[in-house]
């Protein structure tokens, strides 16, 4: 009776193990799927945004970049972006990896992430713009007009990066797909 308490108490501290390292693998895989899109995300809106701006300079791009990849950072790590898409997924019944599936994800990512950082973009330019002198269109219209462009080329990003980013770091992690 005493051997079979003690076997059945091993078992439980071995499968409370178990879930305590599967958690742990599970958000290593979070934190990482965060850095990979941000820094890629960052990487071409930064790049869609001063080039559709018409005055792409390097410099603009790598501030713009640089504010980008922080900010989107700080949200990636703020934001419950996984729980989110869950719980939006399960309310519509849609199976992961689903093209609809991932439709909505891509979807529900880009609208967390895109309006928030091209408006700190176009206002980190309008700001620069103005003190050193320049006319400029009102600071809505021109992020509007970034927006229309960003917002397409972030869905289609998230859409094609996240299952191939997704899939590189679990095929290096213990979890699996």
């Amino acid at each position: 009776d005493m051997e079979d308490r003690n076997h059945t108490e091993e078992k439980d501290e071995r499968a409370e193990e178990q879930a305590r390292k599967a958690k742990e693998a599970r958000k290593s895989v979070s934190r990482r799927m965060i850095i990979y899109m941000v820094i890629t995300l960052s990487f071409f809106l930064s790049l869609v945004g001063t080039g559709t701006s018409g005055h792409f300079t390097v410099r603009s791009w790598i501030d713009s970049f640089i504010i980008s990849t922080s900010v989107s950072m700080l949200m990636g790590f703020v934001i419950p972006v996984r729980y989110i898409v869950e719980k939006v997924c399960a309310k519509y019944d849609l199976q992961e990896g689903d093209l609809n599936t991932r439709l909505v994800e891509s979807l529900i990512v880009d609208l967390l992430f895109t309006p928030l950082m091209t408006f700190l973009m176009i206002l980190y330019a309008y700001v620069v713009a103005t003190m050193n002198g320049a006319k400029l269109m009102p600071l809505i219209t021109m992020y509007l007009s970034s927006l229309l462009s960003c917002f397409p080329v972030g869905f289609i990003l998230i859409f094609l990066l996240m299952p191939l980013f997704r899939k590189f770091i679990l095929s290096h992690t213990d979890i699996g797909e």
